[in-house]
């Protein structure tokens, strides 16, 4: 089974959906982790 942590949250929403820093967090657990990326102008955030 291959386990997807949503926006880098481990346990519910969180304020720190789709920071860097949870990301981060999510990925050294060894969890797959999935974002939300958006392109506006050729810019990503």
């Amino acid at each position: 089974m291959k386990l997807i942590s949503h926006r880098g949250n481990l346990n519910g929403p969180s304020d720190l959906e789709n920071h860097p820093d949870q990301i981060k967090k999510v990925l050294k657990l060894g969890l797959n982790c999935e974002i939300d990326l958006w392109v506006k102008n050729n810019i990503f955030f």
